[in-house]
């Protein structure tokens, strides 16, 4: 009896780049990052993605987010996450959503924006559902 890994092709392998590219970019990032189990081809992928999505659904697990006003965990995990993210990136960022419900509990975004900034960044969305003001200082060099 034949072994069913030889019997079985890796399919997932041979699906062209611009594909697994697109089928990516319909996928909450979330699951995006999730598809990296699915073949080592695909473990690159999501790094390329050119929109960045993190939503409400990105945020929605408490350990990701702590919805509790000053909590240092939260501040870091937030912080954490999104250095993680942009730290493994190899293409540019044309557009960034970037939800977060209770804003006044998280670290000043200065640095993401100067990054987003500085990598062609072409579309920009901040959503803020605390309805808290945020002060955004443009250089203009």
């Amino acid at each position: 009896m034949m072994d069913p890994k030889q019997s079985c092709p890796n399919v997932l392998s041979k699906v062209p780049n611009n594909v697994i590219d697109e089928i990516l970019m319909c996928l909450p990032f979330r699951d995006a990052v999730c598809t990296i189990i699915l073949s080592k081809e695909w473990r690159k992928h999501w790094c390329r993605l050119p929109q960045l999505t993190l939503d409400f659904n990105f945020w929605k697990h408490k350990k990701d987010i702590q919805y509790l006003t000053g909590d240092k965990r939260a501040t870091s995990n937030f912080t954490m996450a999104i250095h993680n993210i942009i730290t493994r990136r190899l293409g540019p960022i044309t557009k960034f959503t970037l939800c977060i419900q209770y804003w006044k509990s998280y670290p000043p975004i200065d640095n993401l924006l100067y990054f987003l900034s500085r990598n062609r960044i072409q579309l920009l969305f901040l959503d803020f559902r605390d309805n808290s003001n945020c002060h955004l200082h443009f250089s203009h060099v």
